[in-house]
């Protein structure tokens, strides 16, 4: 009986602890494109000028890093949301911004480009790495995305509004490490485009566990009324 109920108690814990498991934001920030400017890393093909409360960036190579922010450092955080909206201006007749967020090595991010009345293409863990995804959507200088990242490097997802078009859940070929260095990036296409940026809003946060599966409900009621038979009939 007393191995019955300590296995029934270990398999309580076990089943209903990941239950409890609550979303986390990690990171949220909303910066002025000035304040965006002073707290990145400016790409080494990439210039800058701040002025009022924006901040301007040339490139001077195809595929330039514009600049980068590392907000988290290395933890264990399972399966997470990437998110941010920006709001900017091209200067220039040619506009292909890409954004996304890093892990130091591989990139979940999309390009929102000029050609074709708008574009969305997606990056495939570079930036010079692209797929079309949908043409003729439309181009707004506010663009929204969420990416969604399963635990340690797993299936990446992307969640895209521009204006008035909206896509949601779209499967990327690149992933992240979610227990690695985290942080966002703005990319060029090439050399001659420019960008006023704005502002830039950020959130990193942990997913809620999901829900325990009904098997193991059924599991766990069956022991317990097992338990409980056991009981009744040694008294």
């Amino acid at each position: 009986m007393t191995r019955l109920t300590s296995t029934v108690s270990a398999l309580t814990v076990a089943l209903v602890m990941p239950m409890c498991a609550q979303a986390a934001t990690l990171y949220s920030q909303t910066f002025t494109g000035a304040e965006f400017a002073a707290a990145a890393t400016l790409g080494g093909s990439a210039t800058q000028s701040v002025s009022g409360n924006s901040v301007t960036y040339g490139m001077t190579s195809h595929y330039a890093t514009l600049a980068e922010l590392y907000t988290l450092s290395p933890g264990s955080r399972g399966d997470m949301t990437f998110s941010v909206t920006i709001n900017y201006d091209a200067l220039t007749n040619d506009s292909d911004l890409a954004f996304g967020f890093t892990d130091g090595s591989g990139i979940v991010g999309a390009m929102q480009a000029d050609n074709a009345s708008g574009s969305l293409y997606l990056l495939n863990g570079a930036a010079n790495d692209l797929t079309l995804h949908q043409s003729h959507i439309g181009f707004t200088n506010q663009i929204s995305a969420t990416f969604t990242v399963a635990d340690g490097g797993g299936p990446a997802t992307l969640s895209y509004t521009n204006g008035s078009y909206s896509v949601s859940n779209v499967p990327l070929t690149s992933t992240l490490n979610t227990d690695g260095v985290l942080g966002f990036a703005l990319y060029g296409n090439n050399k001659n485009e420019s960008y006023r940026i704005n502002s830039v809003s950020l959130e990193f946060a942990t997913m809620a566990a999901v829900p325990l599966p009904a098997g193991g409900l059924l599991l766990l009621t069956g022991l317990l009324g097992t338990a409980a038979v056991r009981r009744r009939r040694k008294s």
